[in-house]
């Protein structure tokens, strides 16, 4: 019997379609057995597949099309339970919420990382003032920057209190329409850390709020990097990713939290994917007002710093920045702010008070 060319083609087609597939399927297999086994205990390249988790199923969007196309049955038989577990575990977040309507008092706050090289703090203030929030929440602001911004807020914001990062021409500042009773660092001053953790008690319609402005280390031993710059960055950042530190500081904040005895709002840059194994540990003691009541994906890095870097080029692709908060609040409203010269976009969230008459 003779092969006709097309005929021979399609086969091949099949065949290889079915041998991708098959060995895609094999590794996401071995990827999802790690994660469940061994989690982010080792560090290192696993750690950073969990981080952009989402981003390990995008081949299923070619090669189920082309399983259908190439009638590869047995390559369909890999790769679509791979379409459930992704439509199982990723679908939810990204469907848009059912709609919260308020039924008492609300808090409206904003969290943003300006960015230490920022060259455009005046838009961000421009953006802030058009926002009208009660509680601003920033991080790493050019130093030069900061006691300009709170005179120039005072009126809006009587209430204000910043200090500086060592090691880094930045600082983190809280602004607020609200009295702020108290403010403890958390850092650990034999670290002289450049990251900055604070925790503030401020008295928010007759009622005490802890509320920590945090700012988490990047998970990347920039040692390991080599100066590395345009595609090069990404396998280099990759390669060299290293998230005990952060993992350190975010357990310091979870040791602070359990000892807490007020309503809790924490808030800030936590250089953490909501997709990371240590997302799971601050989740099972707060809420994340996006993950609650957002809409799509609601990822804040990288955003365009305006430095005509990789990262610049690039949408923003994992959620980093974040606004948790404890059962005596309630998320109204979560969203994405616009890109401001900031390689993070800042993060908006209405809050209810839950049980709290208005004063």
């Amino acid at each position: 019997m003779m092969v006709t060319c097309r005929e021979l083609v399609d086969e091949l087609s099949r065949i290889a379609v079915t041998f991708i597939s098959w060995v895609y399927a094999g590794g996401m297999a071995l990827y999802l057995a790690l994660r469940l086994t061994v989690g982010d205990r080792i560090g290192g390249l696993l750690a950073a597949a969990n981080a952009v988790a989402p981003y390990l199923f995008l081949p299923l969007a070619l090669l189920v099309p082309l399983g259908l196309i190439t009638r590869a049955k047995w390559g369909l038989l890999a790769t679509l339970p791979l379409v459930v577990v992704a439509a199982a575990w990723l679908g939810p977040r990204y469907f848009d919420k059912a709609e919260v309507v308020p039924s008492g008092p609300v808090l409206r706050l904003i969290t943003f990382n300006v960015y230490f090289r920022n060259q455009d703090v005046a838009g961000v203030e421009s953006w802030l003032n058009a926002q009208d929030a009660d509680l601003v929440l920033l991080q790493e602001i050019p130093q030069a920057s900061i006691l300009p911004l709170l005179y120039r807020q005072s009126e809006r914001y009587p209430h204000q209190h910043a200090r500086f990062s060592l090691g880094r021409l930045a600082g983190n500042a809280v602004l607020s329409r609200y009295p702020i009773l108290a403010w403890e660092s958390l850092n650990d001053p034999a670290e002289r850390s450049a990251y900055l953790m604070d925790r503030y008690l401020v008295e928010i319609r007759g009622r005490t709020i802890a509320v920590y402005n945090l700012d988490m280390p990047v998970p990347v031993d920039w040692s390991r990097t080599g100066g590395s710059a345009g595609i090069s960055a990404v396998f280099a950042l990759m390669s060299s990713y290293d998230d005990r530190v952060r993992n350190a500081r975010i357990d310091r904040f979870l040791e602070r939290l359990a000892a807490e005895t007020e309503p809790v709002i924490a808030a800030g840059d936590f250089n953490l994917s909501d997709y990371a194994l240590k997302y799971d540990d601050i989740f099972a003691r707060l809420h994340d007002a996006y993950r609650t009541v957002g809409s799509g994906a609601g990822a804040t890095w990288p955003a365009n710093a305006r430095e005509n870097t990789l990262l610049d080029r690039l949408p923003p692709l994992l959620r980093m920045d974040y606004v948790w908060h404890s059962d005596h609040f309630r998320a109204v409203e979560a969203a994405v702010g616009p890109e401001l010269a900031s390689d993070h976009g800042p993060v908006l969230a209405t809050l209810e008070i839950v049980g709290e008459p208005s004063s």
